[in-house]
């Protein structure tokens, strides 16, 4: 959505915390997106910031809050099958395994 429009500032100084997130309740979208085009104003403010245009940065402490996926570990079988792909004649191979070796619980690799 347009900033601009939804906030209806003209003036960059008058960005706060409180036009930010009132701009961020307007959308309907998944906060995944928010967060994305929170980080776009973020840096964009930043520059402006860098710049001399804005005293203090005070868009830092506003975040987005998001569900993060935790992703399932690997299989034993899985590495285990991996790690017999690997020639381990070579230098790289051999680094490889004992990375998965040494990263793993897997005693049968």
């Amino acid at each position: 959505m347009n900033f601009k429009k939804v906030t209806a500032i003209t003036y960059l100084e008058e960005i706060t915390v409180d036009t930010i997130y009132s701009w961020l309740d307007s959308m309907r979208v998944v906060n995944q997106t928010k967060l994305t085009r929170l980080k776009v104003v973020k840096s964009f403010l930043g520059k402006c910031f860098d710049n001399g245009w804005l005293g203090m940065n005070f868009w830092k402490s506003i975040d987005v809050k998001v569900d993060k996926k935790v992703k399932k570990g690997a299989k034993p079988n899985d590495i285990a099958i991996l790690v017999s792909l690997i020639d381990k004649s070579t230098f790289i191979g051999l680094r490889g395994v004992t990375a998965f070796r040494f990263f793993t619980r897997s005693s049968r690799v």
